[in-house]
């Protein structure tokens, strides 16, 4: 999804931030669940956050990047975080 040749309309909905913080929050769960350590992939997922954007940005043609999804997915990855710390 994040490097398809054209992003998906949603008709003015913030449907796409929605999706942005559920497909980085969900590989973090994933993460969690394969008993990987968190900390290390929490960071990798924000480092992806940028670079997907970036090459969404430079690379892609009909693509443009944006720092709100930036922060979607950022918003994904606090929340698991915090549920996943809380469960203990």
């Amino acid at each position: 999804m994040l490097y398809a040749p054209r992003a998906p309309g949603t008709g003015g909905l913030p449907v796409d931030k929605v999706v942005h913080a559920t497909i980085f929050g969900g590989l973090l769960w994933a993460a969690a669940r394969a008993n990987l350590r968190l900390r290390p992939v929490a960071l990798a997922l924000a480092g992806h956050a940028v670079a997907s954007e970036l090459l969404q940005h430079f690379v892609l043609p009909n693509r443009s990047g944006d720092p709100a999804d930036v922060v979607a997915d950022l918003v994904g990855v606090v929340i698991v975080t915090a549920i996943l710390w809380r469960r203990g």
